[in-house]
C-alpha cells in the first residue's frame, strides 16, 4: 500500500499525539501514586524522611529524569541562523518542546533562579531541618521533649 505525503504526515501527527498523551498519562499516574500517609511514631516518620533526603534523593532523581526527557537540548552558539531554523523544525525538537510545556511546572522545581536555590533544593533543606528537629525530639531524655 502506498501512502501519499499527506497521509504520512497525518499518520505521523496521530502517532506523535498518541505518544505525548501516553507519556504524559504515565508520568502523571506515577506522580499521582505519591502520597503522604500518617505515621504511628516519630521513629517511622524520621525513617521515611531519611529515605527521601538520603544521598539517593529519589524525588530529585525522578524530576531530573523527567526534565532530561522533556526538554530539548540547547543549541550551540556556532549554529548559523539556517542551521538553527532547521534544528527547530526537527520532529524530535518539536516533540520535546511539547512535552516540556506539558511538564513545565514539574521541571521548574529544578530551575535555579539568579541568586536563589531551586524549589527542590529549598524543599530538601526544609525536610532536612524537619528531620533534625524530629531526631532531637526522638532522642530526648524525656520522650516528646526536644531538650
Amino acid at each position: 500500500m502506498k501512502y501519499s505525503d499527506a497521509d504520512r504526515a497525518e499518520i505521523q501527527r496521530q502517532l506523535t499525539e498518541q505518544y505525548i498523551s501516553d507519556y504524559t498519562a504515565t508520568w502523571r499516574a506515577g506522580m499521582d501514586n505519591l502520597n503522604i500517609r500518617n505515621f504511628e511514631s516519630i521513629g517511622q516518620l524520621t525513617g521515611a524522611l531519611e529515605q527521601v533526603i538520603s544521598g539517593d534523593q529519589p524525588l530529585q532523581r525522578a524530576l531530573t529524569v523527567l526534565r532530561d526527557n522533556t526538554q530539548p537540548g540547547v543549541f550551540s552558539e556556532k549554529l548559523s541562523a539556517k542551521e538553527r531554523e532547521e534544528a527547530l523544525a526537527e520532529p524530535d525538537y518539536q516533540l520535546l518542546t511539547r512535552l516540556g510545556h506539558e511538564f513545565a511546572p514539574e521541571n521548574s522545581t529544578l530551575a535555579v533562579q539568579k541568586d536563589k536555590e531551586s524549589t527542590m533544593q529549598a524543599v530538601y533543606q526544609q525536610l532536612t531541618e524537619l528531620h533534625r528537629y524530629l531526631l532531637a525530639i526522638q532522642n530526648a531524655p524525656v520522650p516528646g521533649n526536644r531538650r
